[in-house]
């Protein structure tokens, strides 16, 4: 369905996803979710929020910090879009503390937003923080 020109609308989405989550499909719903992180399409925070729940009890532990992480990511990229980098480089910052690492791309797109709009200390602790192959 997503590779034909018709793209259904969020709230299709989140209508499949909130009937996942009640019959407690959790592996379904932990990929539907990761679906719609990686298509842009809008999140509803208390059906992502029930997802990584049902992911938890029903012991799907590394998918439920998968999907965590790929929100981060998600938020992440979009503050870079939004050229709102300060907002991006705390975020990034408390990520690391909380130890959830972030794909290359993500850093590097982080680094060049940080870089265009004059920020060259907060680019030079993101760059600090990348593999030393990719610096």
């Amino acid at each position: 369905m997503l590779k034909s020109s018709y793209r259904p609308g969020s709230s299709t989405f989140q209508r499949i996803l909130t009937e996942l989550v009640k019959q407690g499909s959790a592996l379904e719903s932990a990929i539907l979710v990761i679906l719609m992180l990686k298509k842009q399409i809008k999140q509803n925070i208390s059906l992502s929020t029930d997802t990584v729940k049902l992911l938890f009890t029903s012991g799907m532990l590394d998918r439920a910090f998968e999907v965590v992480r790929r929100f981060y990511e998600n938020v992440l990229m979009n503050l870079c879009k939004a050229h709102r980098a300060s907002e991006a480089v705390d975020l990034y910052y408390k990520m690391l503390e909380k130890g959830i690492q972030q794909p290359l791309g993500c850093i590097e797109d982080l680094r060049s937003t940080l870089e265009a709009q004059g920020k060259l200390k907060e680019a030079e602790f993101v760059t600090k923080r990348m593999p030393s192959s990719h610096v």
